[in-house]
């Protein structure tokens, strides 16, 4: 390195400029990851709005006496969930049984026999082809 202190200006304003551009490349940087933040933040901010909604058990009843977690708010509403749906599927079964014994009860009363098939009511036909298009 020579001792020339105007060489040595020129060697320190090409340090300071390209100080300056990796400041500015950081501060994109920065301002980029900030944004994602603030989007995550949403994010967050509404999937807790989404789990107050669910009624989380609250501290007072529960035994670690904290309000109950988020993830544990979506596993109970799921179980909950679960359970309703195989009871509207038994429901369901139980209605197309009921629907069944009602045609065959018609069917002992039936005088209407073509060729051994039953011709149903325009009633009983029509609860039958409403239960079975909502299966």
């Amino acid at each position: 390195m020579t001792n020339d202190p105007h060489r040595r200006i020129i060697n320190l304003q090409a340090e300071v400029d390209l100080l300056r551009a990796e400041n500015e490349h950081l501060k994109k940087k920065l301002e980029s990851q900030c944004d994602i933040t603030h989007g995550l933040d949403t994010l967050y901010q509404r999937i807790i709005t989404e789990v107050l909604e669910c009624a989380p058990i609250s501290a007072s009843e529960r035994e670690d006496g904290t309000l109950e977690p988020p993830w544990e708010v979506v596993a109970r509403v799921r179980e909950d969930r679960d359970k309703l749906r195989a009871e509207n599927e038994r429901l369901k079964i139980i209605n197309i049984k009921s629907i069944v014994k009602s045609v065959m009860r018609k069917m002992t009363d039936c005088d209407d026999l073509k060729s051994g098939e039953l011709v149903l009511s325009e009633e009983i036909h029509k609860r039958y082809l409403e239960e079975v298009g909502d299966a």
